[in-house]
């Protein structure tokens, strides 16, 4: 059990940080599988539609292609795995005339301004459509989204379409934003987000807001993200809430990641009812995240420098199966943070990024 945390990916993707509000009436302390299996299985559907996970594939895709045809000389990689580009201080443009002016800086190529585009097979890329296809918002872009081949990670062969996202720049140049939304093939919205940059410690901080809802209908979940990372240092932090207020569900996230550890508290609570996971994870030695059910100690999760995992009541003595699997899933829930993390913020980059003077 717990094997995600053999992985350095799922390690940094485990390490999270609370602060959550006191209560006067008793918690309760038991784990209740059935209903906390239940809790997670709500917060996960809201972003499991068809359209969310494909765009969860081809964020990159989409941002690559607008800095293809946006004239992009170059686009600084990842700073560190799993987290997000560098902001665009770094990036030229070829010609600044690639870009609308006036207003609220849009920083969409004119190339593609009010079009749509669609996967090309051959060259495992986004093209232009071709005739050009009606719907694409006019001071945005439209990206078709499609069924995606597993072994791959792009669409597969034939082509399925699983809905598309429009995107559109907001903001100021000084304050730039951009706002994707995702539809099925039948056009209803299934994600909403406005995603902010802000630059400071003259261009050596760079941090990200995202707020938004996924999921339709009584059990769509609000979130916001809060995301901050030193380009020079590398080491990011970020935090992920999300919110079912139809059943009173609440989650919170947050992965603080050194040079070899990672910190982490995670909380998913619906009334009084509250399950904790948080510590610290050393790369090489090891580490141990303890859980608390309703701010007791209910169990504790041990990695070894050998990345053997061992998982224990507070006594020492093994968990019940049904406590174990609980608990595993909602470790997954929480590590599921830094996944999102990328997905939201991986279509949008070079939309929020600030045209040279």
């Amino acid at each position: 059990m717990f094997v995600a945390l053999r992985s350095r990916a799922a390690l940094a993707a485990a390490l999270f940080t609370l602060v959550a509000c006191g209560q006067e009436t008793p918690l309760p302390t038991t784990l209740e599988p059935v209903e906390m299996i239940t809790d997670v299985d709500l917060s996960e559907a809201a972003f499991e539609t068809e359209p969310t996970l494909a765009l969860a594939d081809l964020g990159v895709a989409i941002d690559d292609a607008l800095v293809n045809l946006g004239g992009f000389a170059s686009v600084l990689p990842s700073i560190v795995a799993e987290g997000p580009r560098a902001s665009s201080p770094a990036r030229q443009l070829d010609s600044a005339t690639e870009f609308t002016s006036g207003g609220p800086v849009n920083a969409i190529p004119l190339a593609v301004l009010g079009k749509t585009l669609v996967w090309n097979l051959a060259t495992t890329s986004y093209e232009l459509s071709n005739p050009a296809l009606p719907g694409a918002p006019a001071n945005g872009v439209r990206f078709i989204l499609y069924q995606i081949d597993p072994t791959t990670g792009f669409p597969a062969d034939p082509l399925v379409e699983r809905g598309y996202v429009d995107l559109t720049r907001e903001g100021t140049a000084s304050n730039p934003a951009a706002r994707l939304a995702a539809y099925t093939t039948g056009g209803v919205k299934v994600l909403e987000y406005l995603a902010t940059v802000t630059l400071s410690n003259n261009g050596s901080a760079v941090s990200y807001r995202v707020e938004g809802v996924a999921g339709t209908g009584p059990n769509a979940a609000t979130f916001t993200l809060t995301v901050g990372l030193n380009l020079f240092s590398g080491t990011p932090s970020a935090t992920w809430r999300t919110v079912i207020a139809a059943r009173a569900l609440s989650s919170r996230v947050t992965v603080n990641v050194g040079a070899n550890t990672y910190s982490l508290t995670g909380v998913l609570q619906r009334g009084l009812r509250k399950v904790e996971i948080g510590g610290t994870i050393n790369l090489t030695t090891g580490g141990q995240l303890a859980v608390k059910v309703g701010n007791k100690t209910f169990a504790r999760i041990a990695l070894n420098s050998a990345g053997e995992v061992t998982v224990t009541n507070p006594d020492g003595l093994p968990l019940t199966p049904e406590e174990e699997e609980t608990l595993e899933r909602i470790f997954r829930w929480f590590e599921s943070a830094l996944g999102w993390y990328n997905t939201v913020l991986n279509p949008v980059y070079t939309v929020m990024d600030v045209p040279p003077n």
